[in-house]
């Protein structure tokens, strides 16, 4: 979601104002979390929380405003610039790509791994949409391997 160039900014910005930083992390932190619940009931088909919609949705709005519309030679894009006092910067990106994320087709193609204990989602892009883990060479082969144990005793 940043270049190399904004991480570096960010984390030069980020040592000057540890106190900032460490509030905008949390932040981060908990529209990550309030995204994967949401998520994760949607997958589940349970009650999601209006509370996680509601932090969602309250950092989107607060991040749109700090969007700007930019021409590109195909077109237009969402841009958002760094300057010095936005350490909010990742927090606006995420919380875009959460709205544009929940509200596109991509949610219907979300998955939890099968693998226990994982817990991970992921988009099912396979072409009959029958994929059980997040990664087969990881979960898959920890599935694969204990169930052939039980077959094997």
């Amino acid at each position: 979601m940043l270049s190399v160039a904004e991480e570096e900014h960010l984390r030069i910005r980020a040592s000057e104002s540890k106190r900032e930083a460490a509030r905008v992390l949390l932040r981060v932190m908990q529209l990550r979390e309030a995204l994967y619940r949401e998520c994760r009931a949607f997958v589940n088909e349970t009650c999601d929380s209006e509370e996680d919609l509601t932090l969602v949705e309250r950092a989107y709005r607060d991040a749109v405003g700090h969007g700007r519309l930019a021409q590109l030679s195909e077109g237009y894009a969402l841009a958002w610039s760094i300057d010095d006092s936005q350490l909010q910067t990742p927090l606006w990106r995420l919380a875009h790509a959460a709205v544009e994320f929940l509200s596109s087709r991509e949610l219907l193609y979300t998955r939890e791994c099968a693998g226990a204990p994982c817990g991970w989602l992921f988009i099912d892009r396979s072409k009959n949409g029958s994929r059980r883990w997040c990664a087969s060479e990881e979960c898959g082969n920890r599935e694969r391997a204990r169930r052939h144990r039980a077959r094997q005793r």
